[in-house]
């Protein structure tokens, strides 16, 4: 064996042990682990053996976290001049099932003075499903820039959605290997918590209790200085406008637990979220009409679901004191006819 084969057999023995035996990896060398496969150097067999083991043992918060910063070194960086930005990573692998809302809130969120950098790379395995990038240009917005025009666009518009593959070549090499395993890696964990803006103030959803835990204490070990998990629906950041979600917000050293419940805000489900589906088209043509402020019940439903989870990012933007006064600032917001003005501006 050559050094790096002896280096990463190192890793292998810590994380896949056994049940009883085996350990998580420190942040350092998960952000080492993580580097070497990202760069190429990781022997292929035991990258796979390596990540097969960490998807059976779970992760942890210090490893996550390393993986993270190893994307994040290897990630250019947006360059903003915008305040209020906010990075917002719903899972790469899309939805099924449900009313995807991030993309209508985003843009609400935009119209409202929030500064909004979504993330994502098209359909990536397990589910191969549909995500707001879709629903995006399902409305005619551009969801593919690099780095060569997403920043000018962000400071041009309050608003860009950016591509993970053009922003880290080495994350798309390693679709390939997600493709043939079949199942959910650390990479699904642990791109959802990238700073494209380096802004410090990250949103991410997770679909399982446990990963709350996991991965708002990933955004401690980063010292991330805003942060909130979303609990959401299908593993996403939308909160759903029937029933209360789950959050942890991070605040410097403290995470604490919320539920954020619409009743007690005085939303009405209107809108059963499981009927619209998560076809891209759907969603998009329910955003507009939620937009255009159409009168009809479904399309009041809609807008009260996007005004709610703009709500939140106005929040966690420092835009609102909390979701409360961010929910009457976004209904406002969308009744002025600004996010409808700002669809129309933002189409290719």
């Amino acid at each position: 064996m050559n050094q790096n084969e002896l280096k990463f057999k190192e890793f292998i023995g810590i994380v896949g042990r056994g049940e009883k035996r085996a350990k998580p990896l420190s942040f350092e060398a998960a952000r080492d682990a993580m580097g070497m496969i990202l760069d190429g150097i990781a022997d292929p067999e035991q990258r796979g053996a390596f990540l097969l083991a960490c998807r059976i043992r779970g992760e942890d918060p210090a490893e996550m976290a390393g993986f993270v910063a190893a994307m994040q070194d290897r990630f250019t960086p947006l360059r903003s001049e915008c305040s209020n930005v906010i990075s917002i990573g719903h899972p790469y692998d899309g939805r099924e099932d449900t009313f995807i809302m991030g993309a209508g809130a985003a843009v609400l969120a935009a119209s409202a003075g929030a500064h909004v950098v979504l993330h994502a790379a098209g359909r990536v395995p397990s589910k191969h499903a549909p995500g707001v990038a879709d629903v995006l240009q399902a409305l005619g917005l551009p969801v593919h820039l690099g780095p060569a025009d997403a920043s000018g666009f962000l400071n041009a518009h309050g608003f860009v959605h950016v591509d993970t593959r053009q922003f880290m070549p080495s994350w798309n090499d390693q679709l390939e290997i997600r493709e043939k395993i079949g199942l959910r890696l650390p990479f699904s964990s642990a791109e959802k918590l990238l700073d494209p803006a380096l802004c410090g103030n990250v949103i991410a959803g997770i679909a399982h209790g446990p990963y709350l835990a996991k991965m708002s204490g990933a955004l401690q070990h980063l010292k991330v200085p805003r942060g909130l998990i979303v609990q959401g629906m299908e593993g996403s950041c939308d909160l759903s406008p029937q029933h209360a979600t789950r959050v942890a917000e991070i605040s410097g050293e403290a995470i604490s637990e919320i539920a954020v419940d619409p009743k007690a805000l005085g939303i009405e489900p209107m809108l059963d979220v499981r009927s619209i589906g998560a076809d891209p088209q759907v969603c998009a043509a329910l955003t507009r009409d939620a937009f255009d402020l159409k009168s009809d019940e479904r399309s009041r439903g809609a807008a009260e679901a996007i005004a709610l989870n703009a709500a939140v990012i106005l929040w966690r933007a420092g835009l609102s004191a909390d979701v409360e006064s961010g929910l009457e600032k976004a209904r406002a917001v969308l009744k002025s006819g600004a996010p409808a003005d700002l669809l129309s501006a933002l189409k290719q």
